[in-house]
């Protein structure tokens, strides 16, 4: 596999979140004897973004599922670490934004994001639910439709709101499998540069996609997968021609 050292763009502000890394050894997932998984070994770390990319079947939707603890692996280990090497829940650490999300009828924006803090206290006794939910929407362009219902918005606004939804769980790692594919190319790459300005602020973000082209100009890293396996882990930027090569194969 190509396996090149990434660029972490996270500021020194935000080196105690940055230090936090997700570690995958050697895992695989079998469903009834055929391998969806082979043998991934790799590392995401927060203040990166990183586009998971791969033809369809590959296994993309699956390892992101792994990482977000709604799968055991088959062999292998995920495990989430601090700087000091010391083990985290990855449930503690992961906000996960799957692909087929149903709109919540008679509820407001605000209401839907504040649902994803109903299990967590903030840290800070000074700071609301509402504050949050406000900043989180607010990072996330949503701010001036908080008070509309969740089913009247249009297909970018409503991946904004989910996107704040998972921005509200304060977790150091956002997962997101394929969450950006039913909008248009212009809110897709505003979506695209909103992770990048999240991973810059020490969140690391995974994002399942198959959009090359922005993945490219904005993300820190390129995952790629084919037939299962993670074939190409390196910089966004390299090997462009390389990459769509690997995209375009299905083992």
């Amino acid at each position: 596999m190509n396996r090149r050292p990434s660029k972490s763009h996270a500021t020194q502000d935000d080196s105690v979140e940055a230090s936090k890394t997700v570690e995958i050894r050697s895992m695989s997932y079998e469903i009834v004897g055929k391998r969806i998984v082979n043998d991934v070994s790799a590392s995401l770390r927060a203040g990166e973004f990183v586009c998971l990319l791969g033809a369809n079947g590959a296994g993309k939707s699956t390892l992101i599922r792994l990482l977000a603890n709604e799968l055991k692996p088959t062999n292998g280990t995920i495990s989430c670490l601090d700087a000091n090497q010391t083990y985290i829940d990855l449930n503690d650490a992961v906000a996960f934004l799957p692909s087929d999300l149903s709109d919540p009828p008679f509820l407001t924006v605000g209401e839907v994001v504040a649902l994803a803090r109903w299990n967590r206290r903030s840290e800070s006794r000074d700071v609301s639910t509402t504050d949050l939910v406000d900043e989180a929407l607010d990072l996330c362009g949503a701010l001036p439709w908080r008070d509309r219902k969740f089913d009247e918005l249009s297909g970018g606004e409503r991946e904004r709101a989910w996107l704040a939804f998972a921005m509200v769980q304060d977790r150091p790692f956002l997962l997101l499998d394929e969450s950006l594919h039913a909008i248009d190319y212009n809110a897709q790459k505003s979506a695209f540069e909103l992770l990048s300005r999240a991973a810059a602020r020490g969140r690391g973000i995974l994002l399942v996609t198959h959009q090359l082209d922005m993945a490219t100009s904005t993300a820190d890293r390129l995952w790629v997968m084919r037939g299962g396996s993670l074939v190409y882990d390196g910089y966004a930027q390299d090997d462009v021609e390389h990459i769509a090569d690997l995209m375009r194969h299905r083992d």
